[in-house]
């Protein structure tokens, strides 16, 4: 089977700009409409399997849209004027914009707190049908000459999981401040949006993340105008700087 992926996501539909009620609508029409394709066929199992490992454009969808879409909702900024925008131009060091009926323009570089390798726990929940969220995980081997993947199905405590999604935040910070590369290059007007997966987390501990902040030297060394971590679920964002 040839699978046609601008069937369900095209690159002009995802660069396009729209009014944040309308980009909202966008985002949620797209993920209705992927998730209500059967199962049973072999089109909707490949597109299911490139949604959640993120591939072609999908990735792009995953890794800024839907960030962007919750960002929007947790601002309050759903039903306003504002203009947004995304851009696949790797040449910008941006991946979104938020242009004010002022038309000021506010640059957004969006990044996830992902654990390293997040594509091979999802591979696993594809090819058995479930995997642990949470537990650890050991990769030897290669794909090629043969891959060996152990993830730890022991419970996990919830202090445990708070502080695994602490540190993924700042290693995600870490990631586009003092571990940036060459070509990174934010101008100080740029804000770093961050999307952290808190589903299995509670309001509360949104505390536990400050402190972590407090905790670094991120806040010294950030070229950023400001840093906002928001909740995939949501429900939760914080700004820093």
């Amino acid at each position: 089977m040839t699978f046609n992926g601008s069937r369900y996501l095209g690159e002009e539909e995802l660069t396009i700009a729209r009014v944040s009620s309308h980009f909202c609508d966008w985002v949620e029409s797209k993920t209705s409409s992927w998730a209500a394709v059967p199962r049973d066929t072999e089109e909707g199992v490949e597109l299911h399997r490139r949604v959640l490992l993120r591939k072609g454009l999908f990735a792009p969808f995953h890794q800024e849209a839907f960030p962007f879409y919750r960002y929007l909702q947790v601002s309050g900024l759903v039903d306003s004027d504002y203009l947004c925008a995304l851009k696949l131009d790797s040449s910008l060091h941006y991946d979104a914009t938020l242009t004010g009926p002022d038309g000021q323009i506010q640059k957004f570089e969006i990044t996830q707190a992902l654990e390293e390798r997040y594509d091979v726990r999802i591979e696993l929940l594809l090819d058995n049908g479930h995997v642990t969220a949470t537990g650890k995980m050991a990769i030897s081997g290669t794909r090629r000459k043969g891959r060996i993947v152990q993830v730890d199905e022991d419970m996990v405590c919830h202090e445990a999981t708070v502080a695994k999604a602490c540190a993924l935040v700042i290693q995600a910070v870490e990631r586009k401040t003092i571990r940036r590369t060459e070509n990174q290059n934010y101008t100080p007007d740029t804000k770093l949006l961050v999307a952290v997966d808190d589903y299995i987390i509670d309001e509360e501990d949104y505390e536990s993340l400050e402190a972590a902040w407090s905790e670094s030297t991120l806040a010294d060394q950030s070229t950023f105008s400001e840093v906002i971590v928001i909740g995939l679920s949501g429900r939760l964002l914080i700004r820093f700087l």
